[in-house]
């Protein structure tokens, strides 16, 4: 199989999303009838918004770029479809609910060390937290922002939840969300991008990286309507102030994205102190570390210094 040219492979993973988009919206009218005619229609104009959003974060995702490098163990062409064929099958079981989608999450560990060999940037928790809670903070005001234009209220809960949470279990939940989603879903994430930057580089890997995890959010919130596209710019927000900070980093975007969610997820809760208090021994960490002193040895020792050791 000859080797595919980066213009094709951004080509089918655009058209992948655009098909998945309208497998959704078809799966929105299964009712039947005027009712789901309606709805069908309803929902396609919602899924066409969602577009435009995912492909405004993605562009802002390319601007950004990324970091890291791999090696690819199998045909170059197989290792850029991989995550393809990975995220339209996610796609779907978010949609039908028919099969597990957190098996398919499960196959991204392997799909990233069996078909490449990635080479991480240096690890990063501390700015992993700090841009943890800076996408929080972006997130909260956006939300107040948008629900002054808008006039209607966005839930930080649905930002997270596929369904509203109890504010019980919202304690319970934001546990989850560290412990479980966060490094599922990096995983994930961290397989889509590195299968894809030897085919087509940091930048366009890190769109169509970015432009999938985004959009794999709007089976779950399509159910809003019209405040899903403004959901899903939101979620997009989030997700470039993370990249941003730790942008190919995985460890650095787990730890972000656990604290992003976890802090989402029990806002207005007891569990936020935990959060503020493990903001502060990070933020006090770079403190410490700006502050502690450094002894650089240069690399090459000056022409007057040899003199004077030849002489001795």
């Amino acid at each position: 199989m000859a080797e595919l040219a980066p213009g094709k492979i951004l080509a089918a993973h655009g058209f992948a999303i655009l098909a998945s988009g309208i497998f959704l919206a078809l799966a929105l009218g299964g009712a039947g009838g005027l009712f789901g005619f309606l709805f069908m229609a309803l929902g396609a104009v919602v899924v066409l918004l969602s577009l435009v959003v995912v492909s405004l974060v993605g562009g802002a995702a390319y601007l950004t770029g990324g970091a890291g490098s791999a090696e690819v163990r199998l045909p170059p062409e197989w290792v850029a479809l991989a995550p393809l064929a990975l995220n339209s099958l996610i796609f779907a079981s978010l949609v039908s609910g028919g099969f597990s989608h957190a098996l398919l999450f499960a196959i991204a560990f392997p799909l990233l060390f069996l078909t490449v060999k990635p080479k991480f940037p240096p690890a990063s928790m501390t700015m992993g937290v700090v841009g943890g809670f800076a996408a929080f903070v972006v997130v909260l005001v956006l939300s107040y922002m948008f629900g002054y234009v808008l006039n209607a209220e966005i839930d930080l809960g649905q930002l997270v939840a596929l369904s509203p949470v109890d504010v019980k279990r919202m304690q319970v939940y934001g546990w989850y969300m560290l412990l479980v989603v966060a490094v599922a879903e990096e995983m994930w994430r961290a397989a889509t991008y590195y299968n894809l930057v030897p085919a087509v580089g940091q930048r366009a890997a890190a769109a169509l990286a970015t432009a999938w995890f985004v959009w794999m959010h709007l089976p779950g919130r399509v159910l809003y309507g019209a405040l899903a596209p403004a959901i899903l710019l939101l979620i997009g927000a989030g997700t470039l102030t993370m990249w941003f900070l730790s942008k190919g980093d995985y460890w650095g975007m787990v730890a972000a994205h656990a604290v992003y969610n976890t802090a989402i997820a029990s806002f207005g809760t007891g569990m936020m102190l935990v959060e503020l208090a493990l903001l502060a021994a990070f933020l006090w960490a770079i403190w410490v570390e700006r502050r502690r002193p450094k002894i650089e040895i240069a690399a090459t020792v000056p022409a007057e210094l040899r003199g004077v050791v030849a002489r001795e």
